[in-house]
């Protein structure tokens, strides 16, 4: 589809509403300069398109974490699999201990710059494969607008210390 087939494909909703919500955040991809930005906003598509409860995202070794809600609590992650997936850069689905959550590794080019960690209550609609690819997807494309933006905040940096 060419670019102003796009705009004009979710105009008239030819687009179904997952695939319109992923191309907008793509589209506002374009835009996000600063991690700190991206971070948020991919927290924001994280509860759009699963049934997660808490999410979090780290990226060099920060972690950014927050409820549904918009409370930004000091969520508990399991970091026993948040450090699988750094390690392996396998994602992870699992209910085990009652607690449903995935976790996804954020790869780019021939570095692992960070996880994807989502978590439903038990009460609520589990999370399932289909969430797992959709994120996984998802996650290819951040880990690159990730290092692309840590780049020019290094860019920026230096620049800063050279004047």
């Amino acid at each position: 589809m060419k670019p102003g087939r796009i705009t004009e494909a979710i105009a008239v909703g030819v687009m179904s509403p997952l695939r319109k919500l992923f191309l907008e955040w793509v589209m506002a991809l374009r835009h996000l300069r600063d991690t700190a930005s991206i971070r948020s906003k991919l927290l924001t598509l994280i509860f759009s398109i699963t049934p997660a409860d808490r999410a979090a995202v780290l990226i060099d070794n920060i972690l950014l974490s927050r409820e549904r809600d918009g409370a930004a609590p000091a969520v508990a992650v399991d970091r026993e699999v948040m450090d699988r997936v750094l390690k392996d850069g396998s994602p992870i689905l699992t209910h085990e201990r009652g607690r449903p959550r995935l976790c996804i590794p954020l790869d780019a080019f021939d570095s692992r710059v960070g996880v994807i960690y989502a978590e439903a209550s038990d009460s609520g609609e589990p999370l399932d494969n289909t969430h797992l690819h959709l994120l996984t997807g998802v996650a290819a494309v951040a880990a690159l607008a990730f290092e692309h933006a840590s780049f020019i905040e290094q860019l920026q940096a230096q620049n800063s210390r050279l004047k």
